[in-house]
Parts: C-alpha cells; structure tokens; sequence
C-alpha cells in the first residue's frame, strides 16, 4: 500500500458528521458496526508546526492531546478542499485507543501509514504506563505525558508494580484486548520477570496470577504474524528491540515456572491465523 492511498485506506469506516459541532465517526467492529465517535474538530493542533503533512489522514500528538489532520475532500466529500484538523477530548480517549489500534492492526502493524512516530511512541508509551497504575485515569497518561516517556525508557520494572498490573488486566478488559503489539510486549516481559522471581521464591501465589496475566495477554494476540511478530521484538524493559528468536526464547523459558505459557507456543501456530481479520472485533483465543 503506497502513501498516497494510506490514509484514504486508514479512513474507511468512518464518515464525518457534518453539524455545528462537527465530529468525526467511524463504524466500530466492537459495538456491531455502529458509527461511534471519536473525535470533534478543533484547532488546537496548530501549534505543531507540519503536523499532518500533506498526508491525507494522519494522527499527531500535541501538549497533552492526539489530533488527527485529514483532507477536507476526504472526510467531507469530493469538491472540498483544504484540511481538518480535529482533536480527540478526554471523554473520547477509550474510543480513539479502540479506532487506533484496529487501524493499525487492520494495515499489519505499520502504524507510520496511520500515525506519526512520536505520536505512536507516547500513544504506546501511556497505554503501559496506565497499565500499571490502579485508581487513575488514561488520560492522566497523555496529560504527563513526559513522566509516562521517562517510564517507558528506563527500565521502568518494579516489583511492587506487578500486583498493580495484575488487577488492572483482570478488572481493565480493555487493557489486554487494545494493547497494541509494543505495550503487549513490555507487560509480557514485566510478567514473564515476576514469574521467573516468584518460581525462584517459592511464591506460588504470585506464580499462578502471573501465568495468568500473561495468558490473558496472548490470548488476545490476533495474529501469528505481524501482531506476534512486533510483540515478540517489543519484550524489553527500555523500548530497545531485539529479535524475534530472542523473545520466543524469552518465553518457552518459562517452561518451569508457566508450563501453560508454553503450552501456548506449541498450540499457537495451528490457533493463530496468520493474518488477523479485519474489521471484526478483538476476540480471546483461549489457546492455553
């Protein structure tokens, strides 16, 4: 898919609303294809000089916010011109996450035809950041968005954090269903660390809820390619990338500790499609 037709491609099954308030739709494959809003137009992402390009949809990030930029011509129909630029409020941020992550998992993870690098990167970079934060808001996330940066580069594991994130991916449903490939192999990586600790102590309790935690996260991978394939090379402390024999590694090593984990590598070729479906709704695998 080349550039040019990226966006129009990102675009499909949204529509824009054209009232006094202006907002921007898409049919969400999670709620049976109803239109759901995810963004209103606003001018706010004019403080970021170039944002958007000539692209004809692009998502940017700006003082705390993403905006998406897109040619009026198509959101708006064919004979207008100019672009739109419209800004995704606090209320919306769940829908947004939801919209970003089947386009991306829709165009096999190369999230660069739908939005910028470091929008991409914070957009990550908060999702794992919330993750491990009980009683607090996403959108506190992307408001601080330096502190959950900092985080998400510096090795950011802590042991006192696992129970936190233990509950959020047993009460947060959305967490494992929408983390996209990169969040899902760093809350991997903390798990498969806490597990890998808790066998050597002797901690059953925490080993078992670990294990769990880190099925409830593979299990909602919808592919054995791309989305297992970036997940695998995302498995790192620090936002580094290693290969993606190194992560596998990373994972039948637990043999000990998580035997359903493993489990799970030997079912997922013959579960997993190759590819994941596109415009149908996240769905648990249950391989293991």
């Amino acid at each position: 898919m080349d550039k040019a037709s990226a966006g129009a491609s990102a675009f499909a099954g949204a529509k824009l609303d054209c009232d006094a308030n202006g907002k921007l739709e898409w049919r969400n494959p999670e709620d049976g294809g109803e239109f759901k809003e995810f963004c209103t137009v606003g001018g706010g992402a004019s403080a970021e000089a170039g944002a958007g390009g000539e692209a004809e949809f692009k998502i940017s990030f700006s003082n705390g916010k993403f905006y998406i930029h897109a040619k009026a011509g198509l959101v708006c129909g064919v004979g207008a011109t100019g672009r739109m630029e419209y800004e995704v409020n606090a209320n919306l941020i769940w829908e947004f996450v939801q919209f970003v992550y089947h386009k991306v998992k829709d165009l096999r993870q190369d999230y660069a035809l739908l939005i910028d690098e470091r929008a991409y990167e914070y957009f990550c970079a908060g999702l794992a950041w919330y993750a491990h934060h009980e009683n607090t808001d996403l959108n506190a996330a992307y408001e601080d968005i330096h502190a959950s940066t900092n985080w998400w580069y510096s090795n950011g594991y802590s042991q006192q954090d696992i129970p936190s994130l233990i509950t959020q991916l047993a009460t947060e449903q959305q967490i494992a269903k929408f983390a996209p490939p990169p969040v899902r192999g760093r809350l991997i990586e903390i798990l498969r660390l806490a597990a890998d600790g808790a066998h050597k102590t002797g901690n059953e309790e925490l080993l078992i809820q670990c294990e769990s935690a880190l099925l409830t996260l593979l299990n909602h991978l919808q592919s054995r390619g791309a989305d297992y394939g970036v997940m695998l090379r995302s498995m790192t402390l620090d936002g580094s990338v290693i290969a993606e024999a190194e992560g596998e590694q990373k994972l039948a090593a637990l043999g000990d500790s998580c035997p359903r984990v493993v489990a799970w590598l030997s079912n997922k070729d013959s579960s997993l499609p190759q590819y994941a479906a596109i415009n149908t709704p996240v769905r648990s695998y249950d391989i293991a």
